[in-house]
């Protein structure tokens, strides 16, 4: 039996966005880049920028409310030198190892993404991302696991969701007063499993239990790291 063609990050079905550089690695994008360590550098680097960017917008008062047209913002903000697709939500339909995102379309041909996120916004941010200053670390946890896992589950974009999802994480941190988070899975591989392990249980089981767990820790984690570094500490 033939072996499955594999994808570097997602299988898709769609035309419209399902485009790679030569090689067949990386997405078609502004700057020409075919190598996949060139692109990753690229992407690191301006992602690095849109943190900073937005990390300076929320420790203003006021801050700007966490709104679906926000995170499109923060996602362009990010790739809109690198992608053409930057800041719009995804057309195609995306599946990573076992998991399959929701459809980009409906039956009807009418797109779906916009509709969930605009559910996502209404049932979802409105609830748990508005914070104050001191919020209980426990409520913070529990909403921020919510807002990252229900995000992920919905996957709008075509690249680049589990950044912007962490870094909304973040800035739902310093809402509440505390530095960003560290959830410190680049490079260890145990912290990864436990993590994708935790998304998981939101993806198929609706448990949020396992990844406020891991919210929670890397909250900590973040406030150690500020109090030795003397950043953003909670108030």
């Amino acid at each position: 039996m033939p072996k499955k063609p594999k994808r570097n990050r997602y299988t898709t079905n769609g035309l419209i966005e399902n485009q790679y550089e030569p090689g067949g690695k990386v997405l078609k994008n502004k700057l020409g880049i075919r190598k996949q360590g060139e692109m990753e550098q690229a992407e690191a680097k301006a992602f690095r920028k849109t943190q900073m960017h937005f990390y300076k917008l929320f420790l203003e008062d006021p801050s700007p409310p966490i709104t679906a047209v926000l995170i499109k913002g923060i996602h362009r903000h990010w790739l809109g030198k690198i992608y053409e697709c930057a800041g719009s939500y995804r057309r195609v339909n995306l599946s990573k190892e076992e998991i399959t995102f929701p459809p980009a379309s409906l039956q009807d041909g009418s797109p779906n993404i916009p509709r969930l996120m605009e559910e996502f916004e209404k049932d979802i941010l409105a609830r748990y991302a508005p914070l104050r200053k001191g919020e209980d670390l426990i409520k913070l946890a529990r909403a921020i696991a919510v807002v990252h896992g229900e995000f992920e589950m919905i996957h709008p974009f075509r690249e680049g969701n589990g950044r912007i999802g962490r870094l909304i994480a973040d800035l739902m941190a310093l809402l509440a007063g505390y530095p960003p988070l560290i959830f410190d899975i680049e490079g260890k591989p145990r912290n990864r499993k436990i993590y994708f392990g935790a998304m998981k249980e939101v993806f198929v089981n609706k448990n949020y239990a396992p990844l406020t767990d891991v919210i929670g820790k890397a909250i900590n984690v973040g406030i150690e790291k500020a109090i030795k570094t003397k950043g953003i500490t909670s108030t």
